[in-house]
């Protein structure tokens, strides 16, 4: 056990497989990510804008209801 637990972080052993990746890489999956973020973030700001500033609808709760989804979405995300 303490063997598989010792290659694991050794670091002669990680640099002996495989190459370093292309920065490209790396460069793309953080735009990804921020994108995500930025997304989620536009969710709930979207959600708590909804729950502040939007009149009374006919329906009764339905405002509180588009807040709560737009929130638990943009969490989610």
């Amino acid at each position: 056990m303490w063997e598989s637990i010792r290659r694991w972080f050794d670091p002669r052993e990680l640099r002996s497989v495989g190459s370093t990746p292309d920065y490209r890489f790396s460069l793309a999956n953080e735009r990804t990510f921020l994108a995500w973020l930025r997304t989620g973030l536009a969710l709930v700001g979207g959600g708590l804008a909804t729950a502040q500033f939007l009149p009374p609808l006919p329906l009764r709760h339905l405002r509180e209801a588009i807040a709560v989804v737009l929130l638990l979405l943009g969490g989610a995300v």
